[in-house]
């Protein structure tokens, strides 16, 4: 990662394609955790979220609050009201090593994604 984006995004990401779980309004939906930073995240998501909406992220046993402060197709980008502890995003990042692919993540997500939709848990 350059300087450039380390200073955009105020601290470094590293990635870690995990599953995870984002909370908004009470409703869950499993997503992939794609990068993680002390300061936020990127998440795969085939939900449409908007900018500005309050979110809280899941992940083994990490729980974090946040917003979405980005948003495109089948991607969002968190920025997380407390910093996570360089112990959480090594913990990640660790983990991360020992899990999926990126493409399998994302998959993974549309997967789940899907399921809640025919069972109408998603009411968008």
């Amino acid at each position: 990662m350059d300087e450039a984006d380390v200073g955009r995004r105020g601290a470094p990401r590293v990635v870690v394609n995990l599953p995870a779980d984002l909370e908004i309004d009470g409703n869950a939906w499993r997503v992939a955790l794609i990068d993680v930073s002390q300061t936020g995240a990127a998440v795969g998501c085939a939900v449409p979220v908007e900018l500005g909406t309050v979110i809280r992220l899941y992940s083994g046993a990490l729980e974090i609050r946040g917003i979405v402060v980005w948003s495109s197709t089948n991607r969002v980008g968190l920025q997380f009201e407390t910093l996570l502890s360089t112990e959480n995003v090594r913990r990640l990042r660790d983990a991360g090593a020992h899990s999926w692919s990126a493409e399998r993540s994302i998959v993974y997500a549309a997967e789940a994604y899907l399921r809640d939709f025919r069972e109408n848990r998603w009411a968008g």
